[in-house]
């Protein structure tokens, strides 16, 4: 239930980040859909990343193929998963390399797209699972629970970044791409950004600790210019908060009992928190630009 929640909420996102998040409440008759005749692989879908261009990759559900939109048609490729039935703890979002290239993670698997086609390109042991996987110039920084790394696909080398013993958020979580040149963790124990010198430069790594703020289990990241939004479980009441975070202290921003709060910064400045499986502002609320938070602060 919770993956198919989180589906929705993946699509308001899609439509909000490609630029309707300017829009205001009364303007809805500008929204635009797209489904099956638009040339969508089906209207359900488990996971959407936004390509550097804008369009966005979007995989579906029991289907062999995956959809590529630029937001005015739409494409489709293979699936990752080929016509193995689909494990959506292990439904990954796809990313783009600089050089054409695809990649996206099962938990057994890292995997690249190239010439038409998916091939496994590491299988962790056993005892490891792959969480993510983003592209960075001619490398690609791969998650797993107990360590980020760098691999090298032309030499099928990797280097070492961080471990779960040097930093204090793990074990990690999630990983997504921020503004140029940056990449986004989340852990159980907090959020770290990770700036990237691309093809084997030296990298800096900055991580907040969530255990002063009592809340643990950081998840669905969000990013925005310089900040990221992300949801988080408080530890005192076990209530479901949405951070943002910019590289200092936590700012708490909201809380409530769903586990489907979603936080995101608008076109216009504004921070908007997703509720449910409703587009705002019918399942979300606006926190306007300027205005003062501390009314959802004094909920934790």
């Amino acid at each position: 239930m919770r993956n198919r929640i989180q589906i929705a909420m993946h699509l308001a996102f899609l439509t909000l980040l490609v630029g309707v998040g300017m829009l205001r409440a009364d303007d809805r008759f500008l929204w635009r859909s797209w489904g099956l005749r638009d040339g969508f692989a089906e209207t359900y879908s488990s996971a959407v990343s936004i390509m550097p261009q804008g369009g966005a990759y979007i995989r579906h559900g029991a289907v062999l193929s995956m959809s590529v939109f630029d937001g005015y048609s739409v494409g489709r490729i293979p699936d990752p998963r080929g016509n193995v039935q689909p494990d959506w703890t292990s439904t990954q979002r796809v990313y783009a390399g600089t050089d054409g290239t695809l990649w996206t993670t099962s938990l057994d698997a890292l995997k690249e797209y190239r010439d038409g086609k998916w091939t496994t390109r590491y299988t962790p042991p056993a005892s490891r699972r792959v969480l993510a996987a983003v592209p960075a110039g001619q490398r690609v920084i791969v998650l797993m629970e107990n360590s980020l790394r760098e691999f090298d696909p032309e030499h099928g080398s990797w280097r070492e970044i961080r471990t779960a013993e040097n930093s204090h958020i793990a074990p990690f979580l999630e990983m997504c791409p921020g503004s140029a040149g940056e990449v986004y963790i989340t852990g159980e124990h907090g959020l770290a950004k990770l700036q990237i010198s691309r093809d084997g430069g030296p990298f800096k790594w900055l991580e907040v600790n969530g255990d002063a703020y009592h809340i643990t289990h950081f998840d669905y990241p969000l990013p925005g210019a310089g900040e990221l939004f992300a949801q988080g479980l408080s530890s005192r009441d076990k209530r479901h908060v949405i951070v943002r975070w910019s590289g200092a202290d936590l700012e708490f921003v909201y809380a409530g009992a769903t586990e489907t709060l979603r936080g995101w910064r608008g076109g216009d400045g504004s921070v908007w928190i997703g509720t449910g499986c409703d587009l705002p502002p019918a399942g979300g609320t606006e926190i306007p630009r300027g205005q003062d938070r501390s009314s959802h602060r004094q909920r934790f």
